[in-house]
């Protein structure tokens, strides 16, 4: 069955395969937020609610593209629109996925915990085994060939690189490659895939480790010991991924609200926040009285060079920008905190870590006005990043956020990431900014690209 609406076509699929997931990753766990967490507030924006939702998104464990932790996901999202009184519909997507069942890094009998680089160069179950070499921005490339090339934090830095990626390593004759990243916190740094290792595998087994393992492989290399890489898994040719949209129409004006739903680990702080309060904006939606029309759309891949996005935005699923009052793309790490160093090891503040918070210039006293109560969000236009990027560069008017905190893309990032003290006022002022878009715009286009 088919429903068109207006030109927005949703399309009803079998949701067999992922709806029997969600009751075996949620419901036969008890880890739905009404399970855990009592009967749901009446109150969508209330703190506590939201963060149970944060909670019951991060329990279903690993969150990668196609993994039936976010298959369960997407069904669990689908199941509550449905509840709030969305018309609701999944948008299917195939890509040949990688599923990853270990990887380590070996010196003699130690191994040391690691993360492959996407995607990824699979070994087997022997394992790739090398002299290591040490490599700097300084080492002939020769020097590499037949070997493990090692690059230290001080080498990769920290963030997101290329490095892992690069031709000076890919194309110099080495077998494989271990990258420390460096991060606050000593864990290893999941990175995104770069066209077109999104799509395919690089070339040699890849592998990132944490600073708290640096300095024993360092002394590896150092003296040419021989290390371990093992990277084991499969390939899923055309493997299923979903989008997740719900829309609510009552006028030919819309808000678009969107956030990404997938990524390399439990994602707590990263996309767990999004998700939460992405889900609180749908409920208040369908409580509020207005005519305007809303559009949720949670999209897969993101981890993949956002390749949901890429076929939400090639759907034609979304409103014209010229019918779009306002879009708000709710991106990583939205109200997470900050940490400090101890003895003990990292010690979570009740301060609220500093985020990006970026709009469309007509959009600035507005987002002023909002979220003036917020000094760690406090609104810009100009350059941003990711999905939100796109968002602007095709001409909606648009807000956002986007960020990083110290736990981001690493295997222990969890809900204590954030908190509902810190979620309740962004969910309070983000309705004031889409009310206020509604007043002011109702009734004026968007620019169109370039304008």
């Amino acid at each position: 069955m088919s429903v068109v609406k207006k030109g927005y076509r949703l399309e009803n699929r079998p949701l067999t395969r992922v709806l029997g997931l969600v009751f075996v990753a949620l419901f036969a766990t008890g880890c739905t937020g009404d399970s855990l967490h009592g009967e749901r507030s009446a109150d969508p924006l209330a703190g506590q609610a939201i963060y149970a939702d944060v909670e019951t998104y991060s329990s279903v464990g690993v969150h990668r593209t196609g993994s039936e932790g976010d298959l369960a996901t997407v069904a669990w999202l689908a199941s509550e629109l449905r509840t709030a009184g969305f018309e609701t519909d999944t948008q299917r997507w195939t890509s040949d996925l990688f599923f990853l069942d270990h990887c380590g890094v070996g010196l003699g009998d130690l191994e040391v915990e690691c993360f492959p680089f996407w995607q990824p160069h699979p070994t087997g179950g022997d394992g790739l085994r090398a002299p290591a070499v040490p490599f700097t921005s300084e080492t002939d490339p020769e020097g590499l060939r037949d070997r493990i090339a090692f690059l230290d934090s001080a080498t990769v830095g920290g963030g997101h690189f290329k490095l892992g990626v690069a031709p000076a390593v890919l194309d110099s004759g080495a077998v494989g490659a271990v990258y420390v990243v460096a991060n606050d916190t000593g864990e290893l740094v999941a990175q995104n895939a770069i066209p077109p290792f999104d799509r395919q595998p690089l070339p040699i087994p890849a592998v990132i480790v944490g600073q708290k393992d640096e300095e024993v492989l360092r002394q590896a290399a150092e003296r040419g010991a021989e290390l371990r890489i093992r990277i084991e898994g499969e390939f899923a040719e055309d493997a299923e991924a979903f989008n997740v949209v719900g829309v609510l129409e009552r006028g030919p004006r819309w808000i678009v609200v969107s956030t990404p739903i997938s990524g390399w680990f439990g994602c707590g702080g990263e996309r767990g926040p999004g998700v939460a309060l992405w889900l609180a904006l749908a409920r208040w939606a369908a409580m509020h009285d207005s005519d305007l029309s809303f559009l949720f759309v949670g999209t897969s891949g993101h981890e993949l060079d956002n390749m949901g996005a890429h076929h939400f935005a090639a759907s034609g699923i979304a409103p014209a920008p010229e019918d779009v009052v306002v879009w708000l793309h709710l991106g990583a790490s939205i109200g997470t905190r900050l940490w400090e160093d101890s003895a003990s090891g990292c010690l979570p503040l009740a301060t609220r870590n500093p985020g990006n918070l970026v709009g469309s210039p007509e959009l600035m006293p507005i987002l002023e006005a909002a979220f003036g109560g917020l000094p760690a969000l406090v609104p810009r236009s100009g350059e941003s990043k990711g999905e939100l990027r796109v968002v602007l560069e095709h001409g909606y008017r648009a807000f956002g956020f986007y960020g990083g905190h110290p736990w981001f893309h690493t295997p222990r990032d969890m809900p204590e990431s954030t908190e509902p003290a810190f979620l309740e006022p962004i969910a309070h002022a983000c309705v004031a900014a889409l009310e206020a878009a509604g007043e002011s715009f109702m009734h004026e286009p968007a620019g169109l690209p370039g304008q």
